[in-house]
């Protein structure tokens, strides 16, 4: 199972750097430039820079929490099909004679848990490309 795993956290790690270096370090720069130039209006007050700083942080925090929102909904959609996994091995179990499995049964569950978790890695390593274009397109729209 640490296989199926290992290629989903590569993907994801991939996916997240990829947006990084493509946007995010864009939008942070863009973010911080804009809030250096609220410092040097010598016409503003305190307020005034604290709301001009909070205006030109706005999109970076809005792709932040999106991102956060993506990845979220994403595992619990891993999550949700892990459940179906383990409900597979109760059911597998039950067919068994229910109780307590001996050994061997207990291998045999653990091979249905693992190939059941690695399809649904599989079935979901593609929704990564999704997100990952859904939030290229939402920092695209804030650069």
């Amino acid at each position: 199972m640490s296989d199926p795993q290992a290629r989903l956290q590569a993907a994801v790690t991939a996916s997240m750097d990829k947006l990084d270096r493509a946007y995010i370090r864009q939008l942070s720069k863009k973010a911080y430039s804009c809030m250096a130039t609220c410092h040097d209006q010598s016409s503003y007050t305190s307020q005034d820079i604290q709301q001009c700083v909070g205006a030109c942080s706005m999109g970076l925090q809005e792709v932040n929490a999106l991102i956060g929102n993506e990845l979220q909904y994403f595992q619990n959609r891993l999550q949700r099909c892990q459940q179906s996994c383990e409900d597979e091995v109760r059911d597998a179990q039950a067919k068994m004679g229910g109780g307590k499995p001996d050994p061997s049964q207990q291998t045999k569950l653990q091979g249905v848990y693992d190939k059941c978790v690695g399809k649904c890695i599989d079935s979901h390593l593609p929704l990564i490309n999704a997100m990952e274009s859904k939030l290229a397109g939402e920092c695209k729209r804030r650069l």
